[in-house]
């Protein structure tokens, strides 16, 4: 996966004028995540004033170069990053090392490389000693090169942690649902999202309790669901869950050993898996014991589109389907 620093070189030889007319900012705001991160980026935004980036990008080598790269600069903007951007204007000093680190050090083509700025235009200003720091921090917890590429790949930002906050939240983790050293790596592999999540610890120990209590699952199903479906513990509104669980198990009798298993139910529409449950005792399919014929599963009652419940489970047309959802 490793490109020679030759190949970037070359790339950036053939940057053309970039073309105001590729580069347009949106009027309104991209749609953020409900998180409290995102949140607070999002207020970061609207207070305040939108500039066309575009004019700035054709009078700035560094940025239309990065541009050029693939890096979506007009995403900066939109997220709070102008000041950063503004402050970018020697490609070789302030944006080359970090490329060729990310190269050399990670193992990322410029593909991911752009995308990786995109999402984290902060590497820019980190020092790639501090950087450095990080990744060989990484590597003493024996998180292998492909498990660091591919958590990079999915969060760029991971590198603008400090040691200490990663280190406590890895730990975090591995306390609370007492993991062993492979399980953490996996968990934060799989979803480095969770580990970098601002509701840990306080929301998480929420969904813990409602998994835990007010579920009722034991502690090997919880660690279960955690390595296998991690986005349901950084849920920002645990009652959701809840009232799918209760629906799930206490109204149509799935057990706790079936959603275990397919824990991605939990995090479905409650009111698509009330429509389909109407729906199939309606026309006499509601069967919901998994050693018997026609079983329906969780996941299919949940999660999916309307069209492949109708074909796979329903055996009816979607049509007959939108007819029933009128009646209600």
């Amino acid at each position: 996966h490793k490109l020679k620093l030759s190949m970037l070189q070359n790339a950036l030889r053939r940057l053309t004028t970039i073309n105001p007319c590729i580069l347009r900012i949106s009027s309104n705001l991209e749609t953020l995540s409900f998180t409290e991160r995102e949140a607070k980026r999002n207020e970061l935004v609207t207070t305040k004033p939108t500039y066309n980036i575009a004019p700035i990008v054709n009078h700035n080598e560094a940025l239309k170069q990065l541009f050029h790269l693939g890096v979506d600069i007009s995403r900066w903007e939109k997220e709070g990053h102008l000041d950063l951007a503004l402050s970018l204007t020697d490609f070789k000093a302030q944006v080359q090392p970090t490329i060729e680190f990310i190269i050399q050090q990670i193992g990322l083509s410029l593909p991911v490389i752009s995308q990786t700025l995109t999402q984290a235009p902060q590497l820019l200003k980190t020092d790639v000693q501090v950087l450095e720091t990080r990744l060989e921090y990484m590597k003493s917890k024996k998180f292998t090169p492909h498990q660091i590429r591919k958590l990079i790949t999915k969060r760029g930002d991971w590198l603008t942690f400090g040691v200490n906050d990663i280190d406590n939240r890895l730990g975090y983790f591995q306390k609370t649902f007492s993991l062993k050293g492979f399980h953490v790596r996996e968990l934060a592999t799989k979803d480095p999202s969770l580990i970098l999540w601002i509701g840990v610890p306080s929301q998480t120990r929420e969904n813990i309790f409602a998994v835990k209590e007010l579920m009722g699952f034991n502690k090997s199903e919880i660690k279960r669901i955690l390595l296998e479906n991690p986005e349901l513990f950084r849920q920002p509104h645990e009652e959701k869950m809840v009232q799918m669980f209760d629906f799930l198990h206490n109204r149509i009798g799935y057990s706790h050993f079936l959603l275990t298993q397919l824990s991605p139910a939990l995090l479905g529409s409650i009111k698509v898996a009330k429509e389909r449950y109407a729906f199939l005792e309606y026309i006499g399919r509601g069967q919901y014991n998994s050693a018997k014929p026609n079983y329906v599963s969780p996941i299919a009652l949940t999660l999916g589109e309307d069209k492949d419940f109708c074909e796979l489970t329903a055996k009816t047309s979607e049509g007959t389907y939108n007819q029933f959802l009128k009646t209600l």
